[in-house]
């Protein structure tokens, strides 16, 4: 069933990152409506575009019009985070019925909602808007900064949104966050992930080192 789901929405779309405001990407977007969404808003100027892949290419020649930054995303051949999704909708709701949470030990800020979660709110409805709805990472962020965090780790294979986190942070200088990742690409050794906790551990952020 799960491979059935990924069928439907694979080979019909692509994604774009774009280095502008959300503001200015919704009005840009207008002659495309239908065909191109805000698939995420990463930071106060970094958005991702999805959508069909003749629209996004009309799109770019707009951005390039507008000597704005864009790169497509690679190896991204489907539009998550955009009304494709919708094709989906009732399967995955059957898919996922049934599927059942339990607490957690660490707090969950859900780039959903961009609020703090708990099992109630993880239903199948959830993970449909998971993938249907644009990622409210920027909001989530602010979220964490209000609510005293200032520590951001990205745990990937390599880091891609902590620049957006750093640009979220530089909005409030007067605070003093630390941001790293844990590996790179074509870096993903022992002694990276080990000198990103070195960073934590110079820059104030306890690190259990045993």
């Amino acid at each position: 069933r799960s491979q059935t789901i990924a069928h439907h929405l694979t080979g019909h779309g692509g994604m774009m990152s774009v280095l502008a405001s959300r503001e200015w990407i919704e009005e840009a977007l207008a002659p495309w409506d239908g065909r191109l969404w805000i698939a995420a808003i990463n930071g106060p100027a970094s958005v991702s575009i999805s959508g069909d892949p003749d629209a996004l290419a009309e799109f770019g020649k707009t951005l390039s019009k507008a000597k704005i930054y864009r790169w497509q995303l690679p190896g991204v051949d489907f539009a998550g985070h955009s009304g494709h999704v919708t094709t989906i909708k009732d399967e995955l709701h059957q898919v996922l019925d049934g599927v059942t949470t339990t607490p957690g030990e660490i707090p969950w800020m859900s780039t959903v909602t961009a609020d703090w979660t708990d099992p109630t709110h993880i239903t199948p409805d959830y993970w449909y808007r998971n993938l249907h709805d644009t990622v409210r990472f920027h909001q989530a962020t602010q979220n964490l900064l209000n609510h005293g965090h200032r520590t951001f780790i990205e745990i990937s294979t390599h880091p891609v949104l902590t620049t957006a986190i750093h640009d979220t942070t530089e909005t409030h200088p007067e605070l003093h966050t630390t941001i790293t990742g844990t590996l790179r690409r074509d870096d993903d050794t022992p002694t990276r992930f080990l000198t990103h906790l070195a960073e934590l551990s110079t820059t104030g952020t306890p690190v259990d080192w045993p």
